[in-house]
């Protein structure tokens, strides 16, 4: 705890510095920090470099995902199922689009009975109804755990595909 007040102070410290806002002291001791119009530009600055760094991310990522969908294509898959919920998830998705591969189940523990555009999203028990060619992984850190229950839902690892 005194180590985060300490760097956070100092990062204070340094950017104040730099002219990026100004403190002053308001009522009851109570610091008061105001932007600078330096400190706006910076944030713009690095607003606009995280946007372009996003972009760039999904861009890659839905071209590599169509590339492996076209792949799993032409070896003759033409049903999956993702089994996670999230942001990869939806990035697949799209890239799925790009392909004539049908998506056929959403699988994830933690999301389990919520939507995933047009899909119910499924628990690992419903595992043995969802009938699919290929699972694909689309959750970053899919534990052990998780891994565990789809094998033994009698899911064997040539059906299993992992994005991470």
């Amino acid at each position: 705890m005194v180590f985060q007040l300490l760097f956070s102070n100092s990062c204070k410290i340094e950017v104040e510095n730099k002219g990026f806002f100004k403190a002053k002291t308001g009522k009851n001791c109570r610091s008061v920090y105001s932007l600078t119009s330096k400190g706006k530009t910076e944030l713009d600055r690095l607003a606009s470099a995280y946007q372009s760094h996003a972009i760039q991310f999904y861009r890659n990522s839905r071209s590599k995902m169509t590339d492996l969908f076209n792949k799993l294509y032409a070896q003759g898959v033409h049903r999956v199922a993702f089994f996670g919920a999230g942001e990869s998830a939806e990035i697949a998705y799209v890239a799925l689009h790009d392909t004539p591969i049908e998506l056929v189940a959403v699988l994830d523990e933690s999301r389990k009975g919520n939507k995933f555009f047009d899909y119910h999203i499924l628990g690992i028990d419903n595992l043995p109804t969802a009938s699919f060619q290929k699972l694909i992984i689309t959750e970053n850190h899919a534990t052990e755990n998780s891994i565990r229950k789809l094998k033994g839902a009698s899911l064997y690892d040539n059906k299993i595909i992992y994005l991470f």
